[in-house]
């Protein structure tokens, strides 16, 4: 039987959703004020009359941000990087903590020792540069995808989910005539679906908002992803007059004009960046939750 709650669990109620509705409403105005400046004028900008509502309602940002050829194409370059390593960086991460996750593998302390040293250590920037542009993949879309393919921390986790399988599924698989691959692919990877989910979220999110390697092994702007030509505006300013008409730098009031654009800008590329992750993560929401409670509590 459930007793009634008591007026101290009910003031304990109050207090955390109050805290919880102000950090809502903390956290949530930055981003409201991000999109109402985005579509606002340029005078409202410029006097710092926007909020969390848009003042004088103007779209032009967001045309021009899709109208030029740069921001466009760098965020079909982000779209393939991020599937195409998240694709990679999940699959060998799996095959790596399979055999990782089995006591019979007779190299399997040497080899975590190993992987373990390298969440500490690593080669340094140089011999990494070095060892990426000797292999051809300088300047080319393998520079997103092979180098620091695997994250230990996803590795361990997933460690975790294929230890929780039990033995006796894979040895019955193995009576019938099955092999390691097949009982891999047909019984491991469906039972550790939550765990897949969420270490395919911290891969996509980590390479969708990666700048610093592109920034490092590109030298064309056509194959420069989104996250750093959004960090040469917002940082910069840099590019905006490629968003501009040349009756609007020609005008008597381009500096004005500038100055209110390049915010608008900036906010708008900030939008563009932000809602292809906040668009995937409702879909993996139930898969991560889960991932994430079962890989912290067991093992």
């Amino acid at each position: 039987m459930i007793r009634e709650r008591g007026i101290g669990s009910r003031i304990i109620d109050v207090v955390v959703y109050s805290m919880a509705t102000m950090i809502l409403m903390l956290t949530t105005f930055p981003l409201l004020n991000i999109v109402s400046t985005s579509i606002s004028g340029n005078l409202p900008v410029l006097n710092g009359w926007v909020g969390i509502w848009p003042v004088q309602l103007n779209l032009e940002a967001y045309t021009r941000v899709f109208s030029n050829w740069l921001i466009p194409n760098a965020f079909i370059n982000s779209v393939a990087y991020t599937v195409l390593s998240t694709g990679y960086s999940v699959l060998i991460t799996l095959m790596m903590a399979y055999p990782m996750a089995k006591k019979h593998f007779v190299l399997r302390k040497a080899v975590w020792i190993l992987l373990v040293i390298t969440m500490y250590f690593n080669g340094g920037l140089i011999p990494t540069f070095l060892l990426v542009s000797q292999m051809g993949m300088y300047d080319s879309w393998m520079s997103q995808v092979f180098p620091l393919a695997i994250a230990i921390g996803n590795l361990i986790l997933m460690r975790i989910f294929i230890n929780n399988i039990p033995e006796e599924l894979e040895e019955s698989a193995k009576l019938d005539g099955a092999q390691d691959i097949q009982v891999f692919f047909r019984i491991v990877l469906p039972l550790i679906k939550p765990g897949i989910a969420t270490i395919a979220l911290y891969y996509a999110v980590w390479k969708w908002n990666d700048f610093f390697n592109p920034m490092i092994y590109f030298s064309t702007y056509e194959r420069y992803p989104l996250t750093v030509i959004l960090r040469e505006i917002v940082l910069q300013g840099s590019h905006v007059d490629k968003f501009m008409s040349a009756a609007q730098r020609a005008s008597q009031d381009a500096s004005v004009y500038v100055e209110a654009y390049n915010t608008r800008l900036r906010y708008t590329a900030l939008i563009v960046s932000i809602v292809p992750i906040v668009a995937v993560f409702p879909v993996l929401q139930r898969y991560f939750i889960k991932g994430v409670s079962e890989g912290a509590v067991k093992g």
